[in-house]
């Protein structure tokens, strides 16, 4: 059906109120000249050019014919907002205008169009907790980086104090030494005195008890200053391995020893000295004769009679010791086990540390510095070894240490 311009005209009046149709015109540039409420309300361009709306027909298609008459009579597309909406529609063509008549579902649009409007309530709550999460999330990342400013400037300040302890304790170690090492001297010096003066007052009294009653108090107070210089050496030579071991001076002579014979060696020195208390020193070597490890002979000796020694001292009179070597596979382990009173639980914490004492007390008053387990410790691990403590099932404490069969 063809309109003429008259009719054009009637019809835009009727259809400029109405909400049931959309009506528009444009010019042959996309330009709006006329639209009605429909036009507004359904389809919201504000623009006055909607030429790129236009998917279905293409728009410049429309204005190809140049005779005045109807030039697209079916479904248009149109994009709005990254959606698409079709529409039924009428398109003439006039002599400078293109006039558009659309029908569309009243009801379908307007549930359309409510979940559109929801759809966008929908998306700005997002954006806006969006924008909150975001600002949350800066200011965390904020926080976090001014934490981390502060724990690199305190740790830089606990780098610097512990430089500043490690040369305050490398120099007391060191002053440590120079003053043990001053004073092992003339505390040698009176411990050889004082054994002469004993050796010579016992010989003079067993010679002649009468004319020399009188140098038992002297042979008493000179066999006390033996005892106590005689401490004195022991506790100076253990300053002096602890200053060594602080300043990180320990070194290793090592050779190939065959530990059976060696251990048996070490052992047989300090069997006087169970001998004196009437313990037993009971051996169980389940090793070779020839089985050679790669050792410091002295400081293994030192560790030998530090655990030993250990043991006679905790140990009652009438008391056993048992003494087992094993061979754990790429270890030789060495245990000193005693039937002593054991160490407390909560004291165990305290064992092979520096000055490291127990509540438990030796059975004959025997003197102790605390120093001998640390220095133990530190020697096996120069030798790529571990040391440990384990609770005697029956009774008493077993210390071991483990050596290994390549160093």
């Amino acid at each position: 059906m063809e309109l003429g311009q008259e009719k054009i005209s009637i019809l835009k009046t009727f259809l400029l109120d109405s909400q049931n149709f959309i009506c528009f015109s444009t010019d042959f540039e996309g330009n709006v000249l006329f639209f009605n409420v429909g036009y507004k309300l359904i389809l919201g361009y504000g623009e006055n050019n909607i030429k790129q709306y236009f998917i279905n027909p293409v728009f410049e298609s429309l204005v190809i014919d140049s005779r005045d008459r109807c030039v697209f009579n079916g479904v248009i597309t149109l994009s709005k907002n990254l959606l698409n909406f079709s529409y039924l529609a009428q398109i003439y063509k006039l002599s400078d205008e293109l006039f558009f008549l659309c029908e569309y579902d009243g009801l379908e649009l307007e549930v359309l169009f409510k979940e559109m409007s929801s759809n966008t309530q929908m998306i700005n709550n997002l954006n806006r907790e969006l924008i909150k999460k975001e600002i949350v999330l800066k200011n965390n990342i904020l926080h976090m980086q001014e934490l981390q400013d502060k724990l690199i400037e305190r740790t830089q300040e606990l780098e610097a104090k512990n430089q500043e302890l490690e040369k305050i304790s490398n120099e007391k170690s060191k002053i440590l030494g120079i003053v043990a090492h001053d004073l092992r001297a003339p505390v040698g010096g009176i411990f050889s005195l004082s054994e002469y003066i004993s050796t010579t007052a016992r010989k003079l009294i067993i010679q002649e008890p009468v004319k020399y009653a009188d140098l038992d108090i002297s042979l008493e107070f000179s066999e006390l200053i033996q005892e106590s210089s005689k401490y004195l050496l022991g506790l100076i030579k253990d300053i002096l391995d602890v200053s060594t071991i602080e300043t990180g001076r320990l070194t290793l002579n090592v050779e190939s020893v065959n530990y059976r014979p060696f251990f048996n060696k070490v052992v047989a020195i300090n069997k006087e000295l169970a001998k004196n208390k009437n313990i037993a020193v009971l051996m169980r070597l389940e090793i070779d004769d020839n089985l050679a490890i790669s050792i410091d002979k002295i400081k293994i000796s030192q560790v030998i009679n530090n655990f030993l020694q250990n043991a006679i001292k905790f140990s009652a009179q009438g008391g056993k010791i048992f003494l087992e070597i094993e061979d754990d596979g790429d270890y030789i382990t060495t245990k000193v086990i005693d039937e002593g009173d054991g160490i407390p639980i909560s004291q165990r914490d305290r064992l092979f540390k520096m000055f490291s004492k127990t509540s438990t007390t030796p059975t004959g008053g025997e003197k102790g510095n605390g120093l001998g387990l640390y220095i133990s410790k530190n020697i096996i691990d120069a030798h790529n070894g571990f040391v440990g403590f384990e609770e005697n099932v029956k009774k008493g404490s077993i210390f071991y240490f483990k050596l290994r069969k390549s160093f």
